[in-house]
């Protein structure tokens, strides 16, 4: 924790990650990417007013006596020091428990990872228990933005076992999640990494190229696809197939779509999720 002085009283603010709340970390990494919103242009919004009065426990009138000059300092240098330490965390999460390759035996040990995914043995499996769509979703939200969708991230990993995947019901959740530690989502996180890790070794068809990659010109499709675009795929695009692949645990949903991939000679596959993947 470090402390700032306010009228000769001394006021401590989170400085590292594990300190943070959800909602904390995510108005900082807003602030860091969004700096006009302390713009001397816009003073009426008073945006740093609700956001230090939450952080430091401190009352409004108190704040608004401060140098409002030195209120954005502050706020700029802490989401600067929050950010740093993201860009660490998130790009160097801690590594899974992996089997081991040893050199001397890489054929033997692929000869075994694809027995175990035919016969559907998975040891070390992250996140076995969780639905393909859940795992899609989670997924496509961490590609188009880990921070600003964290509180649904976390939401949709932690729905209890053989519940019913409900997106009304996570929407409604997430917003709770916002005031719990961010050390639990980053859990999550952490978790999400481990499942695509392990899923790549028995399944590296489905981490092959961008889709867009192999599709002919005229499709003009200058992206790479979504992860819930396989699951969609896998479904044939029925609407009575999809529910039953959506609720299907990823792990076996990973294995309809590396034996379709295979059985079509396809490069359907997404970005990776993380660069260390």
């Amino acid at each position: 924790m470090k402390s700032i002085i306010i009228n000769n009283r001394n006021f401590s603010y989170a400085d590292k990650l594990d300190e943070l709340s959800l909602g904390e970390w995510q108005t900082l990494m807003l602030l860091k990417h969004n700096p006009d919103l302390l713009s001397p242009s816009a003073p009426e919004t008073n945006f740093e007013i609700p956001k230090l009065r939450n952080s430091l426990n401190l009352k409004s009138n108190i704040l608004r006596k401060t140098d409002p000059n030195d209120r954005n300092l502050l706020l700029k240098h802490w989401s600067h020091l929050i950010a740093q330490q993201s860009i660490e965390r998130l790009n160097h999460p801690p590594s899974p428990q992996q089997p081991q390759l040893n050199p001397e035996n890489t054929s033997l040990f692929q000869k075994q990872t694809l027995r175990n995914a035919r016969n559907r043995s998975f040891p070390n499996r992250p996140l076995e228990k969780l639905s393909a769509q859940a795992f899609c979703d989670a997924t496509d939200l961490f590609l188009e933005n880990p921070v600003t969708h964290a509180h649904l991230i976390s939401c949709i990993l932690s729905q209890p076992q053989n519940s019913t995947y409900n997106e009304t019901t996570i929407l409604r959740q997430a917003q709770k999640l916002k005031r719990h530690a961010l050390k639990y989502t980053l859990e999550r996180f952490d978790e999400l990494w481990n499942a695509h890790r392990v899923l790549r070794t028995y399944f590296p068809a489905c981490y092959r190229k961008p889709l867009h990659e192999s599709l002919p010109a005229q499709t003009d499709n200058s992206t790479p696809s979504r992860w819930n675009d396989i699951l969609l795929w896998v479904a044939n695009y029925l609407p009575s197939e999809i529910p039953h692949i959506a609720q299907t645990p990823c792990y076996e949903f990973m294995r309809m779509a590396d034996s379709k991939i295979r059985m079509h000679k396809n490069t359907f596959s997404v970005q990776n999720p993380m660069n260390h993947v």
